[in-house]
């Protein structure tokens, strides 16, 4: 019994749906990954500050250190958790995460606030940017809003 030959045109078909399948995971593979990198692992103070450290360890080697993510698969138990919790102000913040890495200007409900920011390094995997937890506080200094942030550079 001889074999039919594959049809030329489910070949092209399949090559087509292999670029598009192929092209949209270009596309969204580094938000999916960085929405991964951002959870896992249970927050407790102790984990958070020693992601930071870098006694002992060269510049070069403590960069490395601070950018491979490590305070961000943290963010999500964080923010469930210790963050959630209502009438928080900045000294409980600051005891809880230790002190600001600095300043950003957030947009909250139309409004902008100057919040504080925590590194959580580089989590995109692909180094356009820093990854950051932002802090704000509202006018009575208890926090109104926390989240996720990209800086385009380090602050």
């Amino acid at each position: 019994m001889a074999q039919r030959p594959f049809p030329r045109r489910v070949g092209i078909g399949l090559g087509v749906v292999f670029l598009i399948a192929l092209t949209a995971l270009a596309i969204a593979g580094p938000g999916l990954w960085r929405g991964t990198a951002l959870r896992g692992a249970d927050f407790t103070p102790e984990a958070w500050h020693a992601a930071w450290l870098c006694s002992g360890l060269e510049p070069e080697s403590c960069a490395q250190r601070r950018g491979e993510c490590r305070r961000g698969v943290m963010l999500e138990s964080l923010l469930t958790g210790p963050l959630a919790q209502p009438g928080l102000n900045r000294e409980s913040v600051a005891t809880l995460l230790g002190a600001p890495n600095g300043q950003a200007t957030i947009n909250e409900g139309g409004r902008l606030r100057h919040c504080d920011i925590w590194r959580l390094g580089a989590c995109s995997g692909i180094g356009d940017g820093i990854d950051a937890l932002h802090v704000c506080f509202g006018p009575d200094g208890t926090l109104s809003s926390a989240g996720h942030i990209r800086l385009m550079q380090e602050t």
